[in-house]
């Protein structure tokens, strides 16, 4: 996860500052978490940011 988590927060905290438009393509992947519970916190979080959410609806209803 680290640091591209880490990194992609900072790229989006500074296109918010610049108003840059955010996109983020919903893509859980299950064998990149180690529990369905910890994308859908990190979505969320990094949601806030975006200015557009791509995916499909059962990409949206995971479990968080």
């Amino acid at each position: 996860m680290e640091p591209t988590r880490s990194a992609g927060f900072y790229a989006a905290e500074e296109a918010v500052k610049n108003n840059v438009p955010i996109l983020i393509d919903l893509d859980f992947r299950a064998d990149q978490w180690h529990d369905p519970r910890s994308y859908g916190v990190t979505a969320r979080a990094f949601l806030k940011n975006c200015t557009i959410a791509l995916g499909t609806e059962e990409k949206f209803w995971l479990p968080c």
